[in-house]
């Protein structure tokens, strides 16, 4: 059972102890958390919540502020077509939104649903303020790391910068159907991951056929995501990744 309290200064010592991994990801996440968090929250720009266990150790964190989210014409279309989302046109086509600026959980406490508690949380408390101001989306800047964990709890993709996913989560959503585990990504995004296979197909110097047999896939599909506009699902190029030992997220 995990309990929270809001970021303030009695808590340094534990923020200080606070752990992440030694990636250029994680480290930025923990720049943060332990430089930056304090003094926007004391701004109310973005507020921070800690959470500690049962013996009171900070296990996690996540951070909000509010935000606007901007939807084209076209993926409004396509998010009525495949999710029945109901939106009002507006004439910018921007809507109401919390931003989870950032999530995070100590390394030595993951694998233990820390970041699923926080995340419900996150979306509750996003439901709470839609009902008092209207809110339709939370949304986050996924590091290529994270665009599982968060496309598995309903959030879907919008759009992609060199350094972050950006996904959101409509309010309202209450259950996560199958539809909503496909992830439908943008074709530039597509483009460039596809670049990437097939750079490093010919890099082993493998064909069609033994990139096919070695991905358990048919050839057809191969030659159809190389010389074709036929786009692949994302099961279909994770399957192409692990089978060329190209992690997924570095397709990104």
């Amino acid at each position: 059972m995990l309990n929270f309290d809001f970021l303030s200064d009695k808590y340094s010592d534990d923020i200080k102890a606070f752990q992440f991994n030694d990636t250029p990801d994680e480290i930025s996440v923990g720049d943060f958390l332990k430089e930056k968090a304090l003094n926007l929250h004391r701004c109310q720009s973005a507020i921070t919540r800690l959470y500690f266990d049962e013996d009171q150790n900070l296990v996690g964190f996540f951070t909000l502020h509010n935000d606007q989210i901007r939807i084209s014409p076209r993926q409004l279309e396509e998010f009525e077509k495949i999710y029945g989302w109901k939106l009002p046109i507006e004439d910018h086509h921007s809507y109401p939104g919390i931003k989870l600026h950032y999530l995070g959980v100590d390394k030595r406490y993951r694998g233990l649903g820390y970041g699923k508690h926080l995340l419900r949380d996150v979306n509750d408390i996003a439901s709470e303020i839609g009902e008092l101001s209207g809110c339709n989306f939370v949304s986050v800047e996924a590091l290529t790391t994270s665009i599982d964990f968060y496309h598995k709890r309903g959030f879907v993709w919008l759009a992609q910068n060199e350094q972050f996913a950006n996904m959101i989560f409509k309010l309202g959503e209450i259950e996560i159907d199958e539809s909503m585990r496909k992830m439908i990504i943008d074709p530039m995004t597509l483009g460039k991951m596809i670049e990437s296979l097939v750079s490093r197909r010919k890099e082993l110097g493998w064909d069609h056929s033994y990139l096919a047999q070695a991905a358990g896939v048919q050839e057809e599909i191969i030659e159809s995501l190389e010389f074709s506009s036929q786009v692949p699902d994302v099961e279909t190029i994770k399957l192409l990744a692990e089978a060329l030992e190209i992690p997924y997220n570095r397709l990104f």
